[in-house]
């Protein structure tokens, strides 16, 4: 049945910070991964906007969802970009993550 059941936001993370090195890590992953998602590889642009956002005080966390994304890159290695011609037109309006993310602000 629609709507019976209520959706939160995630709660904040909790988990313990982590050191120095491992900031580090986590600086390097975002710093080498964001041009190869902007220029080849849409597909992990999400997951690794999520990583940057946080990677100011990463948390254990965030290392395992950066392990994670390591994964997948590891297993999703040969990436083609193709473009086709078409004559859609495309008329998009989404409001639907609003506010969703912990810590969320307005950018308006």
């Amino acid at each position: 049945m629609y709507g019976a059941k209520i959706q939160y936001a995630k709660l904040a993370d909790s988990s313990p910070k982590v050191g120095d090195e491992d900031n580090k890590f986590v600086q390097q992953v975002t710093g080498t991964f964001l041009y190869y998602t902007r220029a080849v590889d849409t597909t992990m642009l999400l997951a690794l906007s999520a990583i940057a956002s946080e990677q100011a005080a990463p948390t254990v966390e965030k290392i395992k969802k950066t392990l994670r994304f390591l994964d997948y890159v590891t297993t999703h290695p040969d990436t083609i970009l193709t473009f086709h011609k078409s004559n859609m037109f495309l008329n998009v309006h989404s409001d639907a993550l609003y506010l969703c993310k912990p810590k969320a602000k307005s950018r308006a």
